[in-house]
């Protein structure tokens, strides 16, 4: 159990020190990134996380074609090769 709340804990410090801002305020500050060929699961996942994110903070975050312009600095990646090229998330 000891080892358990230590990973716990060492998780979680890592989690907010390299997490990235999807919301401020009520407001979306990243979108959710699909591929231009998305699958049907792909897009009805889009579609829950987006709820949820919703529900949690009250913004709305779009879902957008990983090969769209960005609006925002942050991006959430769902679905097979939907990740930038050169790795800068």
């Amino acid at each position: 159990m000891k080892k358990f709340v230590y990973g716990f804990v060492i998780l979680t410090l890592c989690s907010c020190l390299h997490g990235a801002e999807i919301t401020r305020n009520g407001k979306a500050v990243a979108d959710i990134a699909i591929p231009d060929n998305a699958v049907s699961s792909v897009k009805f996942a889009a579609e829950e996380l987006q709820k949820f994110i919703k529900i949690v903070s009250g913004a709305r975050l779009d879902i957008v074609k990983e090969s769209s312009p960005r609006k925002f600095k942050n991006r959430i990646y769902l679905g097979c090769k939907a990740a930038p090229e050169d790795k800068s998330v």
